[in-house]
């Protein structure tokens, strides 16, 4: 979670010839060129988001790490990167008018849609959508968190944690730790939501990958963050059912608001993926 300046760019990508790249990204994803410098520029995406390029047979240049943001995701060939829209159904009438042709839509009914587009250097755009719940459904599903977290866990050694989909992937582990810490990070806005409702919030930017290496995700035992969130997850339900209209409640980011039950689902989301990805590990793995 990143709340950044926005005239900065928060997605650094290498890739293997400039000129090419930025013509492939203007040309097929509308993407603008903002600024350039010798084997590396700067483009933007959508109003608010800029990308930083850059050859990766060069280092950047000095003088473009005054694009960047304080935390950068800079993705390998062969990873993706997101991008929030507000229709993909739209998004891809745009890109097949482009010339965009491969691509596929993935579902996840009440929470996400994403349209999944492999582009020039081995990179995949994840464009994605934003589905709609009621609040009720919103906090039945918040509160089945706990036990689907325990389901997918289920029967695993401490060895089976250090599983994972392949090489420089994070285990089942480092996925555990990483969701209990993302849960308690949001956790300060959502109260700040239910307690405060209507005040501006600032939070600090957020890097996934500092995290895990900085608090040892890959060899830290769960078991405490495991059932540290089913009580952050129980606590938070036990006030959602006693305060009037908490789900409703909001803090202002950006001058934009984002109601508590907004930030649960978001939350539930989250967990979800990182549930559905320790499942395919699981199932990589015959004997974990």
């Amino acid at each position: 979670m990143n709340f950044s300046m926005p005239n900065k760019a928060k997605l650094h990508l290498q890739v293997k010839t400039i000129s090419e790249s930025v013509a492939y990204f203007t040309r097929n994803l509308g993407w603008t060129l903002v600024e350039e410098m010798d084997h590396a520029v700067l483009m933007s995406i959508q109003p608010g988001y800029l990308v930083a390029l850059s050859e990766s047979n060069f280092n950047i240049p000095s003088q473009t790490k005054k694009w960047l943001d304080t935390v950068v995701h800079s993705p390998n060939s062969g990873d993706s990167f997101y991008i929030g829209v507000h229709s993909v159904q739209q998004t891809l009438s745009s890109l097949i008018q482009r010339g965009i042709h491969n691509y596929r839509i993935k579902e996840d009914p009440g929470f996400i849609c994403n349209l999944i587009v492999p582009v020039i250097d081995g990179y995949t755009v994840v464009y994605w959508e934003e589905l709609f719940l009621t609040n009720d459904e919103i906090l039945q599903l918040y509160a089945q968190g706990p036990s689907e977290l325990e389901n997918a866990i289920k029967g695993l050694s401490e060895e089976d944690l250090d599983a994972s989909l392949s090489a420089g992937k994070w285990s089942i582990r480092q996925n555990v730790l990483h969701l209990v810490d993302m849960e308690l990070i949001t956790m300060h806005k959502l109260k700040f939501a239910l307690s405060e409702s209507g005040r501006s919030y600032i939070g600090n930017s957020f890097s996934q990958d500092a995290w895990s290496d900085g608090l040892d995700y890959k060899i830290r035992s769960i078991g405490a963050e495991v059932e540290l969130f089913k009580a952050v997850r129980n606590h938070i339900v036990q006030m959602c059912k006693q305060l009037p209209d908490a789900m409703n409640r909001f803090v202002v980011v950006s001058g934009k608001h984002e109601t508590a039950g907004r930030l649960m689902k978001m939350m539930h989301s989250h967990v979800r993926h990182h549930l559905r990805t320790i499942t395919k590990i699981r199932h990589m793995h015959d004997n974990v």
